[in-house]
Formats: C-alpha cells, structure tokens, sequence
C-alpha cells in the first residue's frame, strides 16, 4: 500500500507539471502571435534563421547542465519553434486586454469579440497603445464597476487616444481567494490583487482574514500568475475560477466581493470610426472655468430630450484645478436627439471629443 500512495503521488506531481508545461506552451505561442503582428506591422519577416539557432542552442546547453539527453531537447525545441513561426504568420484578429491570461478582461473580451486572440499588456496605457500602433485590432478597457465606482486613470487616456468606442460588455465579477495547494484559510498572512479587486472584497478580507497584509498588484491574474510560480506560501491572490485553473491553484474562499451586483463594464475601442448608430455614445468634453458653466452644459443635454447616464469628472492633465468630463448619452450620435444633444453641448463646451456609439450592453457571466 506505501508503493501504490507514493506512485500515486509522484503521478499526480508529473500532472502538475505536465499542466504547467502545456500553460507555458499557450503562453509562449500567444507571445508569438503578438511578435508575428509586430513584424507585420513594421515590414519585417517571419522567419529569423539565426534567433531560431541560438534559442535552439541555448535549450540544448540549458537541458545538458540538467542532465537531459540533447537530442530529445533538441527535437522538442525544433517543433516548439516551428509552431511559433507558424502561428507568426497567421493573420489572427488580436485585442489587447490589461491583465494576464485569466484576467477578468479576458473574460469580457471572449464575450465581446468572440474568436479573437488576447493579448496581454501590463497596463492600459500599453494596451491601448497596441491598438493604435496596430499590433492589435482593438482593446478592451474596463471603465468602470458597480461597487468601486470608475477605473482610475482610464478618463485621460480616451482623451488624448485615437480610438473610438465600439462597443461594451458588462460582466459580473465573482472573486475566489486563491492560495497554492495544501494551504488554508488560516495559513493566509498576505493578499494581493488589483486594488479595485481588493476594494471590492473589503468586507471579507476585515471579516476572514483581518490581520493579513493586503498587498496592491497590477492584475488580479497576474497576482496569481505570481503566487502559483513562485510556490508562496500563506499569500494569496483575489482572481477569478479561471486564473485558479490556468496556474493551478487551490480556491479557498467564493463569491467573496462585496454585495450581489457587483459587474464591471468594458468597453471595446477600435482604430475604425462607427457609423454613429446605436443606443448609446459616449463624449467627453472640456467647459470654461466659471460659475454654471456645467449646469448650462447638461441643460443643453437635457434641454434637446436626451438623457445622460453617466457623467464623470476628472482632472486636466494641462490646468491644475480645471476637469474634464465624460458622459454617456443614451442615444447615437447619428440619431435626431443624439444630434441635437451633441449641437447643445459644443455651443456650451470648450471642447467635445465624440468617443463612438454603440449598441448598450446586457450582463454576462
């Protein structure tokens, strides 16, 4: 019986790896398909002979300081490579996300642009950068979430980006603590996520885990992307089910965000100016510094029969103390009151930047 447990246990160990190196094998043909649109985007060929050669060569001196035979590594790393060059030269629709594989960008990204790549960028100024130099079709940007209120630092950006607004996808957010196998609940000293995640499980995390360090992160897959590769014991991550699965780690706690209703909305920004048509548009807009002038901005709005659904302020990036504003109106800006709105608010506005209209979302997940 003590021969069957530990041959059961080194098998389920060979699992575990064998579930990494298949990840890691995704990872790296994702990062392919990225340089496979940078090279296309900037005239350069597919094929590099001499890269090929020295990462090949580099895997086989890496493998023989590890006591593995040569020529297995050598015939591994050849179809390895192969396949990347292959997957570079494909012409697959791309849209640049903010987080790692199984983030909840990813998520949104499946329902609103089903089929297309993703790639992962580390922030969302980075992503929105791929969509405008090309190397990706579109971006998706999480806007802002029902518990936590606006995604900081996103309103600037559409400011100054090229991009239009295309669409947006609603998604509920269902957090899990996430911790490498065999720990507990009790185990757990640090968090880490994204701070809006955190913001989000406020009350489990005074609740369950209240003398734990609560640690910030860039994503919240990434924070598990983390705990996962390095082995961290008593940290945990707030992600999703999904990163769970994808790095392998155990769910210690479910549904641990704050209140029933907690979604985020994304919004999908593409290099190609719409129509004008749909049920919503988005504008930002830029009014003199003196008294009434936003009342006299949203009476404009208001004053032609459309109704606002969002409306935000952020600071100028150029006159401290000065804002800006984004709004959404519920009508396309193609339509007769989305027009007659629009006509309101640049006679009451310094400036208006018309996002894009699009069709208004419903709530997946």
């Amino acid at each position: 019986m003590a021969l069957r447990h530990e041959l059961e246990k080194r098998r389920r160990k060979l699992d575990e790896i064998d579930r990494a190196i298949v990840r890691l094998l995704a990872e790296r043909m994702q990062e392919a398909r990225f340089i496979g649109r940078i090279k296309s985007a900037g005239g350069l060929p597919f094929e590099d002979r001499k890269r090929e050669k020295r990462v090949l060569d580099e895997a086989v001196k890496a493998g023989m300081l590890l006591g593995l035979d040569d020529k297995a590594v050598r015939g591994v790393f050849s179809e390895i490579i192969r396949q990347s060059r292959e997957v570079q030269g494909k012409r697959a629709k791309m849209v640049a996300i903010q987080g790692e594989l199984g983030c909840y960008s990813e998520e949104a990204a499946a329902v609103a642009v089903p089929g297309w790549q993703v790639i992962p960028c580390a922030t969302l100024p980075e992503a929105i950068a791929c969509a405008e130099r090309g190397t990706a079709d579109a971006a998706l940007v999480p806007v802002e979430n029902s518990v936590e209120g606006p995604v900081a630092g996103l309103n600037p950006l559409l400011m100054r980006t090229r991009l239009h607004a295309a669409g947006e996808v609603e998604l509920k957010v269902r957090h899990c603590l996430l911790a490498v196998e065999g720990q507990r609940l009790q185990d757990i000293v640090e968090v880490r996520s994204h701070p809006q995640a955190l913001g989000q499980c406020r009350a489990f995390l005074e609740k369950r885990l209240a003398n734990a360090a609560i640690v910030p992160y860039y994503d919240t897959a990434g924070a598990a992307k983390d705990v996962s590769e390095k082995g961290l014991k008593g940290v945990a991550a707030i992600a999703s089910k999904a990163a769970a699965r994808r790095y392998g780690l155990a769910v210690l706690a479910e549904g641990i965000e704050g209140g029933r209703a907690n979604s985020t909305r994304f919004l999908l920004l593409s290099p190609q100016r719409g129509g004008g048509s749909g049920s919503k548009t988005t504008v930002l807009f830029t009014l003199r510094h003196e008294p009434g002038a936003l009342a006299a901005a949203l009476a404009a709005i208001a004053g032609k029969g459309a109704n606002l659904t969002r409306l935000e302020s952020f600071p100028s990036e150029s006159r401290k103390w000065e804002y800006g504003f984004i709004a959404d109106i519920a009508a396309g800006a193609e339509s007769a009151v989305g027009r007659r709105a629009l006509a309101g608010l640049r006679r009451a506005a310094t400036s208006v930047k018309v996002l894009g209209s699009y069709n208004r979302s419903v709530s997946r997940g």
